[in-house]
């Protein structure tokens, strides 16, 4: 069935012409788009976290992602990269954080870019979460103040 209007709190219902033109939901999962997503989400999270175990950081890690995403795996195009890389660069925030979630976005929806989020970020998680632990318990020796 299509959406063709919006219904408000109050009850009232009001046409909208966008909603009429798109096309009807199909809100089954398929068994092979499934077996897909667990398939793409694991080999998304490792690709990252190993390419986040040897981030260096800035915008020099732009042409790795690009390495793993479009020329090693083939997830996605040149000019989707491209496009990516764009829209990452004219947000604020760190870019290759975006760019990652945004392959992972194009490669597998929402949970594609959390799987690839997360696997780049948390070598360096971890490594702050060490460095801030060692930091507490050697904070009141004569050395390190």
């Amino acid at each position: 069935t299509y959406i063709s209007s919006l219904q408000y709190i109050d009850g009232s219902a009001h046409s909208c012409p966008i909603m009429e033109r798109m096309p009807p939901i199909d809100r089954r999962i398929r068994k092979r788009d499934l077996r897909a997503a667990l398939v793409k989400n694991p080999k998304l999270f490792l690709s990252f976290l190993r390419l986040g175990s040897t981030a260096f950081g800035g915008p020099a890690m732009v042409a790795h992602v690009k390495e793993l995403a479009v020329k090693r795996n083939h997830w996605i195009d040149e000019e989707t990269f491209k496009n990516g890389v764009a829209l990452c660069q004219s947000i604020p925030g760190a870019t290759v954080m975006q760019l990652v979630a945004y392959v992972g976005m194009k490669v597998n929806g929402i949970p594609g870019a959390l799987f690839s989020y997360v696997g780049f970020a948390l070598p360096a998680f971890i490594l702050m979460l060490t460095l801030s632990a060692a930091y507490a318990g050697a904070h009141a020796l004569p050395t390190v103040r």
